[in-house]
């Protein structure tokens, strides 16, 4: 170990050395260390110390390096993709058997000469030779390793072996105290040997209003063409042809056929959703139907008027509910059946949706909701649970953002198959939908709100056809009945294209990346592994935002899971509200605990893990 000068500095060493000691060894800025050394009677500027760190924390990296006992052998690699700068980004880490960490990189590609890169520097900087390196079933790591002649040391695509690595999906530091990682974070990181405070799926991941309303487009062409050749049919059978008979005169004949395909065809046109339900979903075991109970109107400080419901004992803890775009309250109809009897509920329609009335354009946006959600939890009167759905979870992360006074009367937060940011970066082909915003996109939502009654009209006719229902059928799993198959079709139906077409704008234009990491409260995010709106990587990138978040994945739903598959939702709501809200009775807790354990699980370091629900 070289020894470490301090000459010609005209502070002594131990303020030196407990300067660069805080800077690297926690998260502080330069102006933080400035502050906590001046409260022990040292005044030195920011500047000064930024000049310290520059000059002496390598050395003292070195130092620390050489002190270290040799790693391992058996090495363990892995990478992961995150978004630094806001430019995609693969953090590669090594680490030995022990769960020493060897090396961190931080490249721009995963190819044969990223990871040829990062097997230089461990053969280079490591003092010892591998005798296994495990890794997952990327094709980079053999076609590098043959470079180096080490290919008969490798062991690939055993993930139960390489549990090691993997462990660089989950946060490293305490939870970080700014907002995106950047590149000078990465180097102080790994200055000391550890991974920066990465999230545990930093990658690209929906929305309903997109992709369905697109589909839904579609399927409404479809119900028009139907339509319109029943009526040509229809026309030209009663129009037939003239035909000369043999004694010379005309005789109009008519083709049965024409007629009895033109009334089946408005069969379909009129009747269809009686059938279609019928054809691609399943027998209900349990009906859900579009109904409401007592409700009141709640003036917001938005100018809108919120048709709300309370359900529920008066002193149990309490849930407040936000649908989905496109949606209504009685979207929670198993919500109230599971959980009305044991919490007390709060469900409201968003403005302009069901019986809600918006104050004005301004008043439909993310902001505008948030707004008006936040004087629920103040009309609630007490620390409130907030559950929310695909927008609702997006209305409550915009709460979080721009209400952080308000974080005191939350209990907890669960947000249900959402995302983060703008829905079409983290739906299906979403890169398709990006490039198809401004020119196709943006225009029809503009000519959707211009002629509203034309769209309105042409919406209830696809939902007569039972086209509405076809393309509603794509937002659920293999879990589907026909009472939720009708039910969410008549409420994106019966709500006003208009309102719905300036949501969709609204949030193509949002986004709350890291917002979660001002949550001083526990959260639940629970995504379906099959949800093709908000898919999975999504809820993933918002647990892994706090170490007070958990993720849970529910298996063979899709976004309408909430709904579909009902029974888990709610059972899962229900635990975690209880794990929550410590004045719960013991009679609700009774009751839940008679309930299959869904329950939250965190592992041995009390970080949030996945946990799969079948």
């Amino acid at each position: 170990m070289h020894p470490i000068s301090f000459k010609r500095h005209r502070f002594p060493a131990d303020v030196i050395r407990q300067a660069v000691w805080l800077y690297f060894r926690f998260t502080l800025s330069l102006r933080d260390v400035e502050e906590l050394l001046a409260a022990r009677g040292v005044q030195v500027s920011r500047e000064t110390i930024r000049c310290w760190t520059i000059k002496f924390g390598p050395q003292v990296a070195r130092n620390l390096k050489r002190r270290r006992s040799p790693p391992s052998p058996r090495w363990h690699l892995d990478e992961m993709v995150c978004r630094i700068g806001g430019k995609r980004m693969y953090l590669w880490r090594a680490v030995d058997d022990e769960g020493e960490v060897l090396d961190v990189v931080v490249q721009r590609s995963r190819d044969a000469e990223a990871a040829l890169k990062l097997l230089k520097r461990l053969l280079r900087n490591q003092r010892i030779a591998p005798e296994t390196i495990v890794t997952d079933g990327l094709a980079s790591y053999p076609a590098a390793l043959q470079q180096l002649d080490l290919l008969h040391v490798h062991r690939p695509g055993r993930l139960r072996e390489n549990n090691r690595a993997e462990n660089s999906h989950l946060p490293i530091l305490p939870v970080p105290r700014r907002g995106t990682i950047s590149r000078n974070s990465v180097g102080r990181s790994a200055a000391k040997g550890t991974s920066p405070p990465a999230r545990r799926w930093c990658g690209p991941g929906g929305r309903r209003m997109p992709l369905l309303g697109f589909v839904r487009f579609f399927t409404t062409l479809l119900s028009l063409a139907i339509l319109a050749a029943a009526g040509y049919l229809l026309w030209s059978w009663y129009e037939g042809h003239l035909v000369r008979t043999v004694a010379g005169d005309l005789v109009r004949e008519r083709d049965g056929w024409r007629l009895w395909t033109s009334l089946g065809l408005l069969a379909w046109s009129f009747l269809g959703s009686r059938l279609i339900p019928l054809l691609i979903a399943k027998r209900d075991t349990r009906r859900t139907i579009a109904q409401r109970g007592g409700g009141q109107m709640i003036a917001s400080p938005t100018g809108s008027s919120l048709y709300v419901e309370t359900h529920g004992p008066m002193g149990a803890p309490m849930i407040i509910f936000t649908h989905g775009w496109g949606m209504d309250s009685t979207f929670w109809h198993y919500a109230k059946e599971d959980l009305g009897d044991r919490f007390r509920l709060l469900l409201w329609d968003l403005p302009g949706l069901g019986r809600s009335k918006a104050a004005d354009r301004e008043a439909i946006g993310l902001n505008a909701f948030a707004t008006d959600l936040a004087h629920l939890v103040n009309f609630a009167g007490r620390p409130a649970v907030l559950v929310g759905h695909s927008i609702g979870g997006m209305t409550i992360q915009t709460l979080v953002r721009e209400f952080p006074l308000l974080h005191s009367r939350l209990a907890g937060i669960v947000l249900l198959n959402t995302t983060y940011t703008d829905p079409l970066k983290t739906m299906i082909f979403s890169s398709l939908f990006q490039a198809l915003r401004r020119p196709v996109l943006e225009p029809m939502m503009k000519l959707v709100i211009a002629l509203q009654p034309v769209f309105w009209a042409l919406k209830w006719q696809s939902y007569l056809s039972g086209s509405s229902h076809m393309a509603n059928r794509l937002g659920f799993g293999r879990f589907a009945t026909r009472s939720q198959l009708e039910h969410t079709s008549l409420l994106s139906t019966r709500n006003p294209p208009g309102i719905l077409a300036r949501g969709n704008l609204a949030m193509m234009h949002w986004d709350a990346t890291d917002v979660l990491t001002r949550l001083r409260v526990p959260a639940l995010v629970i995504g379906g592994d099959l949800d093709i709106i908000t898919k999975l990587e999504a809820s993933r990138e918002l647990a892994g935002e706090s170490d007070l978040a958990t993720l849970q994945v529910v298996a063979g739903v899709n976004h309408m899971a909430p709904m579909e598959r009902a029974d888990l939702y709610n059972r899962a709501i229900a635990e975690f509200v209880l794990q929550v809200q410590p004045s719960a009775t013991e009679d609700v807790a009774a009751r839940a605990g008679d309930d299959e354990t869904v329950g939250i699980q965190r592992d041995g370091d009390d970080r949030p893990i996945d946990r799969s629900i079948h």
